[in-house]
């Protein structure tokens, strides 16, 4: 990374960290021109950090949350209709893959299958659908991340253009899964159990 100055350097460092560090949801990332504009950036001058053309990454669109059930947000008072809906609406866009935002915004992917198989994952209820792309520009920035649980993380633009397929997570599992991941290490217990 190239800074012009001390503060440039110190606000890269935080916007990486606060990138890697960010935690996952549905509604994703605020400011994304900002981060847009960053990225674009950074993919012209760190190219020790590339991942090559062609590369598969993947990345989990949610899923794997319940129904919100109208009577369980009794504790919400006055906010009750409000909070319920807004909780419906991601419910439902997790239902759904036309409900991907292919809107070449840069987003997390991972470069490593077993990474949406793992428990860390599984604890997030990220076992919605999988999106299979081919990089055609990409950063790996796992080489940052120095605590916790490592998602071999890569950014690249949501480019409906590199998609080659979406699978349900089970699907992705069956067809790309290489027996390591938490996932199919307890899924394989609990066939030999029966």
């Amino acid at each position: 990374m190239r800074f012009k100055n001390i503060r440039d350097g110190v606000e890269k460092m935080d916007f990486f960290n606060g990138w890697i560090n960010h935690s996952m949801g549905l509604n994703g990332r605020d400011n994304l021109d900002k981060s847009d504009s960053i990225w674009n950036n950074e993919y012209k001058i760190m190219k020790n950090s590339f991942i090559e053309k062609g590369t598969l990454l993947y990345r989990v669109h949610a899923g794997g949350y319940s129904e919100p059930i109208f009577e369980h947000y009794e504790d919400y008072g006055s906010r009750k209709s409000e909070k319920f809906n807004e909780d419906y609406k991601n419910w439902k866009d997790s239902q759904s893959v036309d409900k991907i935002r292919w809107d070449n915004h840069w987003v997390s992917f991972t470069k490593s299958i077993d990474v949406i198989g793992s428990a860390y994952f599984g604890d997030k209820l990220l076992r919605g659908f999988v999106i299979v792309i081919e990089s055609d520009k990409a950063i790996d920035i796992s080489w940052q991340k120095t605590n916790g649980f490592n998602e071999c993380e890569v950014v690249a633009p949501m480019n409906k253009n590199t998609c080659l397929e979406i699978l349900q997570f089970e699907d992705f599992i069956k067809k790309y899964g290489t027996g390591n991941s938490y996932y199919e290490k307890c899924r394989n217990v609990t066939k030999k159990d029966q």
